[in-house]
């Protein structure tokens, strides 16, 4: 059940890391126009986008857990605020083209490629917990059937030995009785409803006998 509940919480964790990856992809697709018609709508979209993505990132770190998801989304929080950064100061450079602007377009490209990177990393750490559960789930169901096979197996040994045997053991007694032959059952130290009816029978026999 526990197994179920944490499927069910990294498929909606993996959905939302999606999310994120998406965002950084429209991000990139934004900069690509950006750079080519430098339009301000762009602009001011990309960075919508930017703040989109920091919110959603912030709300995944509150829920991860492992260190590594953990670090992962600290170096992802740092590129994007270097990332807007880098945006804003493109947008404060002259249009011509120069070498500053050339490496400044580089840096932007490279850093949006680690975002990319990164917010798939992310989403990668979800899916691996994700199979990491259904490995454990599967493991525990097995184990969980095999218990259930050895209660049941103990429960017939008990039933058999404690039940079974002993009516057969009266059943013998009365066919023996029926032919004439007076001999008690042994009682065992016990106080079962099994062993009054022995009880029972052997007061029969003694009286039979008598």
């Amino acid at each position: 059940y526990v197994n179920t509940l944490q499927l069910e919480d990294e498929v909606l964790l993996v959905e939302r890391s999606d999310d994120l990856s998406n965002l950084i992809l429209e991000i990139r697709r934004i900069e690509k126009n950006y750079l080519l018609y430098h339009d301000p709508a762009l602009f001011t979209l990309g960075l919508d986008y930017l703040k989109r993505a920091d919110v959603l990132l912030q709300e995944l770190m509150g829920e991860f857990k492992k260190l590594e998801k953990k670090q992962t989304g600290k170096k992802l929080e740092l590129n994007l605020e270097n990332y807007r950064k880098l945006l804003l100061k493109l947008k404060a450079a002259p249009k011509r083209a120069s070498t500053e602007n050339k490496e400044l377009n580089d840096h932007l490209r490279e850093t949006g490629q680690a975002m990319v990177g990164l917010s798939k990393a992310i989403s990668n750490f979800e899916r691996k917990y994700i199979l990491s559960i259904n490995r454990e789930l599967r493991s525990n169901l097995t184990l969980s059937m095999i218990g259930i096979a050895l209660v049941i197996m103990a429960l017939v040994i008990f039933f058999s030995s404690n039940i079974l045997k002993p009516l057969r053991e009266v059943q013998e007694a009365t066919r023996k009785i029926s032919e004439g032959k007076f001999k008690p059952l042994p009682i065992k130290n016990s106080h079962d409803e099994i062993q009054q009816v022995f009880a029972a029978l052997n007061s029969m026999v003694e009286q039979l006998v008598k």
